[in-house]
């Protein structure tokens, strides 16, 4: 009974030591970038542009009224400690009027979860986000 449990133990460290030491765990290389998807609703009864980071105002980000557009961003992490900021703006006749901005935690790019971010633009003139994880 007694040379059950020592040799188990035995097989346990053995175990252990070689997942330790075998290189199972991917080392972690920095900058990594990852894809995030932007959801921008125009839910107002005019004609809106909404762009994200790196767009500008234009034609290709003008939304009819109570539809929403996609965007896929890809944000680029320095470190396990950086924070990425992206933002989502809103304008109308050449205008910007509004801006909002979040930061996205490396950790949820980590994750293996897929992060998406709603902005909704409403007739109250703000943008209202919600961000969730699949």
């Amino acid at each position: 009974m007694k040379k059950v449990r020592f040799s188990g133990l035995i097989f346990l460290g053995a175990f252990l030591l070689l997942s330790i030491f075998c290189g199972c765990e991917k080392p972690e290389v920095w900058p990594a970038t990852w894809s995030y998807t932007v959801q921008m609703a125009n839910n107002t009864d005019e004609y809106t542009h909404m762009w994200i980071t790196g767009e500008t105002m234009n034609e290709g980000n003008k939304i009819v009224p109570w539809v929403s557009r996609y965007e896929v961003i890809q944000l680029t992490f320095e470190s396990a400690t950086s924070r990425p900021t992206i933002f989502i703006a809103v304008g109308r006749n050449g205008q910007e009027l509004t801006r909002v901005s979040t930061t996205v935690p490396w950790t949820v790019a980590g994750s293996g979860k897929e992060w998406t971010i709603i902005a909704n633009y409403n007739t109250d003139g703000n943008i209202f986000l919600k961000e969730y994880w699949e």
